[in-house]
């Protein structure tokens, strides 16, 4: 499994798009539910220096 940092600026659109080439919804929202552990509920709450897993 590949591992993301995340950046200043960073949503998870972007980071979809980063890593899948395709920053949908649907994308973002995988992130999101393998990350719910270190994002926890909003996903709107990213922070710098997180580290996400990649499904």
């Amino acid at each position: 499994m590949r591992t993301y940092t995340v950046q200043p600026g960073d949503d998870l659109s972007k980071i979809a798009l980063a890593m899948y080439g395709d920053g949908s919804d649907a994308n973002g929202r995988k992130i999101f539910e393998a990350n719910r552990g270190v994002i926890g509920n909003d996903p709107n709450s990213l922070r710098p220096g997180q580290v996400l897993n990649i499904p």
